[in-house]
């Protein structure tokens, strides 16, 4: 993975703290990697009273479903792809081949809407591909995920997941979590219930 662009997006004040940490990593030493491929390592955690483990992490290839360990629990996650969009509609499906000109031919089907469910943590509008050119409208993200640290708990065991880039993790000491009694943003697709929420 390539250092994170001087220009960027954040959506939380946790982001901005570990975004931080990283830009001050590949400051101060820009030759060295700033993402670990969870092979299953064993990371050690600061002592004190934390009861939540913060993380900065996307995946290549697909959404990826993983464990992450702390105290002989185990809580699976589902760490979202780095690429595509955030969320699209329905979208037509079309028998013509050259739809960037107007030329759809007739519809085919109908690609079912989704969004992506993780916290947005950062996001770039555009990447340079190998060659050093500019492709823009390609959007790239990072992820914000927690999960809570079982008390006593002095490491966290990362899974075994080639797929998995994991930029920073933190601990924190953190008020009980609260749950929105409804989705704060459109979620899609409908649910088993042909429910779709919107959020306004």
């Amino acid at each position: 993975m390539r250092a994170i662009p001087t220009a960027l997006k954040t959506g939380s004040l946790l982001a901005l703290a570990l975004i931080g940490l990283i830009k001050a990593r590949t400051t101060e030493k820009p030759d060295l990697s700033n993402a670990i491929v969870p092979k299953g390592q064993t990371i050690d955690l600061p002592s004190g009273e934390y009861n939540r483990i913060y993380f900065l992490a996307a995946s290549v290839n697909g959404d990826q479903r993983s464990a992450f360990e702390n105290g002989g629990r185990k809580t699976e996650l589902n760490i979202e792809d780095w690429g595509g969009f955030i969320g699209q509609w329905d979208s037509r499906q079309w028998s013509g081949q050259d739809v960037a000109h107007d030329k759809y031919g007739a519809m085919t089907g109908l690609k079912p809407g989704s969004t992506k469910r993780a916290d947005l943590a950062w996001y770039a509008s555009h990447h340079y591909d190998g060659s050093g050119k500019n492709v823009d409208y390609s959007y790239y993200y990072l992820f914000g995920y927690v999960i809570d640290l079982v008390a006593g708990a002095t490491t966290l065991k990362l899974p075994d997941n080639e797929n998995i880039r994991i930029l920073a993790i933190s601990v924190a000491e953190d008020n009980p979590s609260v749950t929105p009694a409804r989705p704060l943003y459109d979620v899609l697709p409908a649910s088993s219930t042909g429910e779709v929420f919107y959020a306004y």
